[in-house]
């Protein structure tokens, strides 16, 4: 395998869209060494072939990351009040 730089397109589905700005800053510090930026409804990544397959799959974890971390914040602040109130 060669270390030379790869152009990929990620699609993403609009129900993704609104995660976009956290997905690539969670992103932005996993692969300093890439280039990553949205474009009509794409992640545009810029890196190493080597680093090329971990990327595409963190990028699909990102964005499922974000979605279930962002629906579940309700109930994240129900148990943490529960958990530590003096009652």
């Amino acid at each position: 395998m060669t270390n030379e730089i790869k152009r990929q397109l990620f699609k993403i589905e609009k129900e993704f869209e609104s995660f976009t700005p956290l997905a690539l800053t969670r992103l932005s510090y996993l692969f300093p060494e890439a280039s990553l930026e949205s474009r009509n409804g794409y992640v545009v990544g810029i890196c190493s072939e080597s680093a090329d397959a971990a990327l595409k799959k963190e990028i699909a974890y990102a964005f499922y990351r974000e979605r279930i971390a962002t629906q579940n914040i309700r109930l994240r602040e129900i148990l943490f009040t529960r958990a530590f109130s003096d009652s």
